[in-house]
């Protein structure tokens, strides 16, 4: 199967008031340039999924880190001992300093039988005072999604 071509298109959205404000980007099929849903079943068909990252309100201080910016790699590390689920999946910056939470169990369980994976900082939402408090990230089996280098 030849590995599913994406292209990052920058976007965001402004909350009122009290809201969050979202930024990062959209992706878009290269092939045929159409844009696609985080659940699109373009993405499922190759082994990939856009997450919500798991128990970032945990993290505040390390979810600042600039490693979780948009458009930055993210180490996936599987931690088989893990006392809650042998399955879990930890979401740290590239270099392994910062970690931002967890991939949800659910996917992790469904990513179980790939060998190696890669993911890749998608999205951020902040709050009022500009603190990042969520992250949205591609998780992907190697090889089954190739996204331009956005360093």
């Amino acid at each position: 199967m030849e590995a599913l071509r994406l292209i990052l298109e920058r976007g965001s959205l402004s909350g009122a008031g009290d809201e969050l404000d979202g930024r990062g980007f959209f992706l878009r099929a290269a092939e045929s340039g159409e844009p696609l849903r985080w659940q699109d079943p373009l993405l499922s068909e190759v082994g990939a999924q856009v997450i919500r990252v798991a128990g970032t309100s945990y993290r505040s201080a390390e979810l600042g880190d600039p490693g979780f910016e948009p458009g930055n790699p993210l180490a996936l590390v599987r931690e088989p001992d893990n006392p809650h689920d042998a399955n879990a999946i930890a979401v740290w910056n590239d270099e392994r300093t910062a970690q931002a939470g967890y991939v949800p169990a659910n996917v992790a369980a469904v990513l179980a039988g790939f060998e190696e994976l890669c993911a890749l900082s998608l999205w951020e939402w902040r709050d009022s005072t500009g603190d990042r408090i969520g992250l949205r990230a591609l998780v992907y089996p190697e090889g089954t999604v190739r996204v331009p280098r956005l360093r």
